[in-house]
């Protein structure tokens, strides 16, 4: 007999900006597409942007000086925990490369932390050993997930069982797209949305990182405390419903320089069939 795995999610008592917080100074985008001049306008810009805990600079003991910092705002009042376990609806508003009038939304909750193909939450890439050692300092630190992982469910229904609103947190706008964050605490919705999410399994769309230095952590909490039921089976995880209205993908472009055409099509014909195009078939 097969046993079908099903993915577990988890509500948890959020960590949040308190309210009132200009969040247009205190956002920043994931750490892995910001350079250092980035992150150092993000910094400037206000003395709480999560920049300063989630994308640390200075020497060996940054992954240190960004837990303390985060203890700091968490005394200070600037970050608030919510009093009880919740779900975020999280909604992005914008309109596409085709000018249509778009809105994604998903859910942040706590995604199940399974081992490498053991199913319900499925990868679709590898990871890097640097990527993973900068993460897994920076949760060892802190103990806490700073950003989430990117996750499609296969499952049908979350889209409808999101559009009703929750209660607002709050909203801002960033490169043409309105971000807007709702909190869900009722106990009865948080069951219907958590049902419906394991009802099928997860797609990892990005954030895979994340997911796997999750995997070692679990291991080491696991290993410090012989427990199984900790906070650490669980990763903080965005998920929305994999169907087309739920999917934006635009083109990305590279430049490359310092390399002449015969050059690089060498180096591509190592892993791509070149095949010669006329302009005339691409209008």
């Amino acid at each position: 007999a097969s046993v079908l795995l099903m993915s577990r999610i988890s509500p948890f008592p959020a960590i949040r900006y308190a309210p009132g917080t200009d969040l247009q100074q205190v956002i920043a985008p994931p750490y892995d597409v910001l350079s250092a001049a980035d992150v150092a306008e993000l910094a400037s810009r206000d003395e709480h942007n999560i920049v300063r805990v989630d994308v640390p600079t200075g020497g060996d003991d940054r992954y240190q000086v960004a837990a303390a910092t985060l203890t700091d705002w968490l005394h200070a009042g600037v970050l608030v925990r919510d009093s009880q376990p919740s779900l975020t609806i999280y909604r992005m508003t914008f309109t596409d490369a085709t000018g249509t009038g778009r809105t994604i939304v998903g859910v942040l909750c706590g995604l199940e932390v399974v081992d490498l193909d053991a199913g319900s939450v499925l990868p679709h890439e590898r990871t890097t050993p640097k990527a993973v050692t900068d993460r897994l300092d920076l949760t060892r630190a802190t103990a806490m997930n700073l950003s989430p992982v990117w996750g499609l469910s296969l499952a049908s229904g979350l889209t409808e069982a999101l559009a009703p609103p929750g209660e607002f947190v709050g909203s801002m706008t960033a490169d043409g797209v309105e971000h807007v964050v709702e909190r869900v605490t009722d106990e009865a919705r948080i069951a219907s949305i958590t049902a419906i999410l394991a009802a099928d399994d997860v797609l990892i769309a990005d954030g895979h990182h994340r997911y796997a230095i999750s995997r070692t952590y679990r291991d080491e909490v696991r290993a410090a405390t012989g427990r199984t039921d900790t906070d650490a089976e669980f990763t903080l995880t965005f998920i929305n419903e994999l169907v087309a209205d739920q999917l934006s993908i635009e083109a990305i472009h590279r430049t490359y320089t310092n390399i002449c055409v015969e050059e690089l099509r060498a180096v591509l014909a190592g892993s791509f069939d070149l095949e010669p195009v006329s302009y005339t078939h691409l209008k």
